[in-house]
Protein backbone atom coordinates (compact mmCIF):
# COMPACT_ATOMS: atom_id res chain seq x y z
CA UNK A 1 0.00 0.00 0.00
CA UNK A 2 1.25 3.35 -1.31
CA UNK A 3 2.06 5.90 2.08
CA UNK A 4 0.17 8.42 1.05
CA UNK A 5 -3.17 5.90 0.36
CA UNK A 6 -2.78 4.32 4.44
CA UNK A 7 -4.40 7.46 4.90
CA UNK A 8 -7.60 5.28 5.12
CA UNK A 9 -6.57 4.35 8.40
CA UNK A 10 -6.39 7.45 9.86
CA UNK A 11 -9.34 8.99 8.64
CA UNK A 12 -11.11 6.01 10.11
CA UNK A 13 -12.33 4.45 6.60
CA UNK A 14 -11.02 0.42 7.60
CA UNK A 15 -9.54 -1.60 5.67
CA UNK A 16 -7.68 -0.96 2.45
CA UNK A 17 -8.89 -1.10 -0.83
CA UNK A 18 -12.63 0.21 0.89
CA UNK A 19 -14.93 1.13 -2.08
CA UNK A 20 -14.95 4.90 -3.11
CA UNK A 21 -18.08 6.89 -2.67
CA UNK A 22 -19.75 7.77 -6.24
CA UNK A 23 -19.48 11.19 -6.99
CA UNK A 24 -22.78 12.86 -6.34
CA UNK A 25 -25.09 14.16 -8.82
CA UNK A 26 -25.20 17.84 -9.22
CA UNK A 27 -28.14 19.11 -7.44
CA UNK A 28 -30.13 22.82 -8.87
CA UNK A 29 -30.13 25.20 -6.51
CA UNK A 30 -30.06 28.70 -6.41
CA UNK A 31 -26.15 30.19 -5.25
CA UNK A 32 -25.68 31.45 -1.68
CA UNK A 33 -25.20 35.60 -2.37
CA UNK A 34 -24.89 39.07 -0.29
CA UNK A 35 -28.33 40.21 -0.43
CA UNK A 36 -28.74 44.16 -1.14
CA UNK A 37 -30.30 46.60 0.43
CA UNK A 38 -33.88 46.12 1.86
CA UNK A 39 -36.65 48.29 1.15
CA UNK A 40 -38.36 48.61 4.72
CA UNK A 41 -36.42 50.47 7.54
CA UNK A 42 -37.64 48.23 10.29
CA UNK A 43 -35.18 46.97 12.96
CA UNK A 44 -35.87 43.57 11.96
CA UNK A 45 -34.94 44.13 8.16
CA UNK A 46 -32.29 46.05 9.16
CA UNK A 47 -30.68 43.66 11.36
CA UNK A 48 -31.95 40.66 8.86
CA UNK A 49 -29.76 42.41 6.25
CA UNK A 50 -27.08 42.82 8.68
CA UNK A 51 -26.40 39.10 10.21
CA UNK A 52 -27.42 37.66 6.75
CA UNK A 53 -24.68 39.03 4.71
CA UNK A 54 -22.62 38.70 7.86
CA UNK A 55 -22.73 35.18 7.86
CA UNK A 56 -23.09 34.74 3.65
CA UNK A 57 -19.79 36.47 3.54
CA UNK A 58 -17.52 33.64 5.51
CA UNK A 59 -19.85 30.98 4.39
CA UNK A 60 -18.72 32.14 0.93
CA UNK A 61 -14.95 32.68 1.59
CA UNK A 62 -14.91 29.38 3.13
CA UNK A 63 -16.17 27.82 -0.04
CA UNK A 64 -13.68 29.57 -1.96
CA UNK A 65 -10.56 27.52 0.25
CA UNK A 66 -12.53 24.30 -0.04
CA UNK A 67 -12.64 24.44 -3.93
CA UNK A 68 -8.47 25.52 -3.79
CA UNK A 69 -8.20 22.28 -1.38
CA UNK A 70 -10.76 19.82 -3.77
CA UNK A 71 -7.92 21.15 -6.84
CA UNK A 72 -4.98 20.19 -4.34
CA UNK A 73 -5.97 17.10 -3.15
CA UNK A 74 -6.87 15.63 -6.83
CA UNK A 75 -2.96 16.05 -6.62
CA UNK A 76 -2.07 13.70 -4.21
CA UNK A 77 -2.34 10.47 -6.00
CA UNK A 78 -0.30 11.26 -9.19
CA UNK A 79 2.06 12.99 -7.19
CA UNK A 80 2.40 9.69 -4.98
CA UNK A 81 2.58 7.87 -7.84
CA UNK A 82 5.74 9.43 -9.38
CA UNK A 83 8.91 7.65 -8.24
CA UNK A 84 10.16 11.10 -6.62
CA UNK A 85 7.02 12.47 -5.40
CA UNK A 86 8.59 14.24 -2.32
CA UNK A 87 8.83 17.49 -3.25
CA UNK A 88 5.70 17.75 -5.13
CA UNK A 89 3.81 15.99 -1.84
CA UNK A 90 5.60 18.84 0.29
CA UNK A 91 3.95 21.37 -1.93
CA UNK A 92 0.81 19.41 -1.60
CA UNK A 93 0.97 19.62 1.93
CA UNK A 94 1.36 23.34 2.38
CA UNK A 95 -0.92 24.53 0.34
CA UNK A 96 -3.34 22.11 1.67
CA UNK A 97 -2.04 23.42 5.21
CA UNK A 98 -2.95 27.43 3.71
CA UNK A 99 -5.87 26.76 2.75
CA UNK A 100 -7.07 24.82 5.78
CA UNK A 101 -5.90 28.32 8.22
CA UNK A 102 -7.92 30.62 5.83
CA UNK A 103 -10.99 27.75 6.20
CA UNK A 104 -10.86 27.66 10.10
CA UNK A 105 -10.24 31.46 9.99
CA UNK A 106 -14.13 31.69 8.59
CA UNK A 107 -15.74 29.42 11.07
CA UNK A 108 -16.39 31.58 14.36
CA UNK A 109 -17.51 34.84 12.70
CA UNK A 110 -19.91 32.84 10.82
CA UNK A 111 -21.31 30.82 13.76
CA UNK A 112 -21.21 34.57 15.30
CA UNK A 113 -23.80 35.76 12.77
CA UNK A 114 -25.84 32.92 12.16
CA UNK A 115 -26.33 32.74 16.15
CA UNK A 116 -27.43 36.84 15.85
CA UNK A 117 -29.47 36.23 12.87
CA UNK A 118 -31.45 33.10 14.73
CA UNK A 119 -31.82 35.87 17.52
CA UNK A 120 -33.32 38.72 14.99
CA UNK A 121 -36.23 36.16 14.68
CA UNK A 122 -37.56 37.68 17.93
CA UNK A 123 -37.98 41.07 16.21
CA UNK A 124 -40.10 40.30 13.57
CA UNK A 125 -43.86 41.15 13.91
CA UNK A 126 -45.17 38.74 11.64
CA UNK A 127 -45.12 35.02 13.12
CA UNK A 128 -44.45 33.43 9.84
CA UNK A 129 -41.12 35.31 9.05
CA UNK A 130 -40.31 34.37 12.52
CA UNK A 131 -40.23 31.24 11.52
CA UNK A 132 -38.54 31.65 8.46
CA UNK A 133 -35.56 33.29 9.87
CA UNK A 134 -35.59 30.44 12.17
CA UNK A 135 -35.52 27.81 9.41
CA UNK A 136 -32.87 30.30 7.74
CA UNK A 137 -30.35 30.23 10.08
CA UNK A 138 -30.46 26.41 10.85
CA UNK A 139 -30.16 25.95 6.79
CA UNK A 140 -27.03 28.34 7.19
CA UNK A 141 -25.68 26.32 10.38
CA UNK A 142 -25.98 23.18 8.47
CA UNK A 143 -23.87 24.56 5.52
CA UNK A 144 -21.50 25.75 8.27
CA UNK A 145 -21.55 22.48 10.14
CA UNK A 146 -20.19 20.65 7.19
CA UNK A 147 -17.64 23.12 6.19
CA UNK A 148 -16.30 22.19 9.76
CA UNK A 149 -16.46 19.00 9.31
CA UNK A 150 -14.75 18.84 6.00
CA UNK A 151 -11.99 20.68 7.59
CA UNK A 152 -11.33 18.21 10.08
CA UNK A 153 -11.13 15.87 8.25
CA UNK A 154 -8.83 17.13 5.86
CA UNK A 155 -6.70 18.54 8.66
CA UNK A 156 -6.34 14.53 9.08
CA UNK A 157 -5.04 14.61 5.55
CA UNK A 158 -2.42 16.63 6.23
CA UNK A 159 -1.19 15.26 9.50
CA UNK A 160 -1.07 11.72 7.69
CA UNK A 161 0.92 13.38 4.93
CA UNK A 162 3.30 14.41 7.59
CA UNK A 163 3.67 11.30 9.55
CA UNK A 164 4.70 9.79 6.11
CA UNK A 165 6.89 12.49 5.19
CA UNK A 166 8.95 11.79 8.32
CA UNK A 167 8.80 7.93 8.26
CA UNK A 168 6.69 8.20 11.41
CA UNK A 169 4.19 4.98 11.88
CA UNK A 170 0.36 6.14 11.23
CA UNK A 171 -1.49 5.69 14.14
CA UNK A 172 -4.38 3.06 14.15
CA UNK A 173 -7.88 4.39 15.02
CA UNK A 174 -10.33 1.10 15.58
CA UNK A 175 -12.95 1.45 13.10
CA UNK A 176 -16.54 -0.62 13.00
CA UNK A 177 -15.93 -0.77 9.39
CA UNK A 178 -12.63 -3.08 9.89
CA UNK A 179 -12.72 -4.25 13.44
CA UNK A 180 -9.13 -6.75 12.44
CA UNK A 181 -6.84 -3.74 13.33
CA UNK A 182 -4.67 -1.81 11.32
CA UNK A 183 -3.25 -2.70 7.69
CA UNK A 184 0.50 -3.89 7.25
CA UNK A 185 2.67 -0.95 7.49
CA UNK A 186 3.47 1.11 4.87
CA UNK A 187 6.66 1.04 2.68
CA UNK A 188 9.48 3.93 2.32
CA UNK A 189 7.65 7.31 1.02
CA UNK A 190 7.45 7.39 -2.49
CA UNK A 191 6.65 3.77 -3.06
CA UNK A 192 3.51 2.73 -5.21
CA UNK A 193 3.47 -1.26 -4.98
CA UNK A 194 1.01 -3.88 -7.12
CA UNK A 195 -1.25 -3.75 -4.67
CA UNK A 196 -1.86 0.02 -5.12
CA UNK A 197 -1.86 0.03 -9.01
CA UNK A 198 -4.29 -2.90 -9.15
CA UNK A 199 -6.70 -0.62 -7.13
CA UNK A 200 -9.43 1.01 -8.90
CA UNK A 201 -8.58 5.03 -9.72
CA UNK A 202 -11.48 6.25 -7.46
CA UNK A 203 -10.07 4.26 -4.47
CA UNK A 204 -6.81 5.96 -4.93
CA UNK A 205 -8.09 9.77 -4.80
CA UNK A 206 -8.17 11.00 -1.33
CA UNK A 207 -11.26 12.69 -1.96
CA UNK A 208 -13.27 9.97 -2.56
CA UNK A 209 -11.92 8.42 0.92
CA UNK A 210 -13.01 11.32 2.65
CA UNK A 211 -16.51 11.86 0.73
CA UNK A 212 -15.41 15.30 -0.35
CA UNK A 213 -17.61 15.54 -3.17
CA UNK A 214 -20.59 14.28 -1.40
CA UNK A 215 -19.89 16.87 1.15
CA UNK A 216 -19.59 19.79 -1.16
CA UNK A 217 -23.06 18.51 -2.61
CA UNK A 218 -24.70 18.35 1.01
CA UNK A 219 -22.89 22.59 1.67
CA UNK A 220 -24.17 23.72 -1.94
CA UNK A 221 -27.88 21.89 -1.02
CA UNK A 222 -27.75 23.74 2.08
CA UNK A 223 -26.79 27.36 0.64
CA UNK A 224 -29.31 26.78 -2.16
CA UNK A 225 -32.18 26.16 0.37
CA UNK A 226 -30.38 29.43 2.87
CA UNK A 227 -30.65 31.47 -0.76
CA UNK A 228 -34.25 30.37 -1.31
CA UNK A 229 -35.51 31.06 2.01
CA UNK A 230 -33.74 34.78 2.41
CA UNK A 231 -35.75 35.79 -1.12
CA UNK A 232 -39.15 34.79 0.74
CA UNK A 233 -38.07 36.59 3.60
CA UNK A 234 -36.97 39.78 1.46
CA UNK A 235 -40.07 39.80 -0.01
CA UNK A 236 -41.56 41.44 3.02
CA UNK A 237 -38.88 43.65 3.80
Amino acid sequence: MAPVLALMAVLLLGARGAPAHPAPSPTPREPLRIIGRVHAVTAFCKAFQTHFNGAAVPLLAADDQLSYMHYTMGLIEPDNRDRVPEQRLYDDRVKLMAYLKQLFAQIAPAQSEINALRDTAKTASDPQIAKATVELASQLQRALDRQHQLAIDSLGVVHAMMDVATGTNLTWIPHPFDPQGPPSPPPLPGGYDLETQRMPQASRDVRNIISFDKQLDRIGDAEGDAAQSADTILSSC
